[in-house]
């Protein structure tokens, strides 16, 4: 499966995620023409999103809200959450996808 989505991910957050929102969807401020936004909204891919929520659920149980809810909102906003977390998940995330892992279906469905 293609990784470029993570890829792109990573890219647009940036080195040391200058470009990751914690809180709300969006930033309110805007740099080099681009608005600072959350892990859910930069990830555009549902397949990718659907094994990014697999991972958040399995690294990060504590931190997904309510069970049966999506969990990379809630995950994003955790007040324990940080960058380094952001990218823990993206970077397990690529390697599922390298390894061909197709996600389960989670209920309930992404809300793409």
């Amino acid at each position: 499966m293609n990784t470029d989505a993570i890829d792109q991910v990573l890219d647009f957050f940036g080195p040391d995620g200058e470009f990751w929102n914690k809180g709300q969807a969006y930033g309110w401020w805007e740099r080099n023409g681009k608005t600072p936004c959350c892990l859910f909204i930069a990830i555009d891919d549902p397949i990718v999103a659907k094994i990014v929520a697999e991972v958040v659920r399995e690294q990060y149980p504590d931190r997904c809200g309510d069970s049966r809810s999506w969990p990379i909102a809630p995950f994003n906003d955790h007040p324990d959450t940080t960058f380094d977390d952001i990218r823990l998940v993206c970077e397990k995330a690529k390697i599922a996808l390298e390894e061909g892992h197709v996600p389960q279906s989670l209920e309930p469905e992404a809300p793409f």
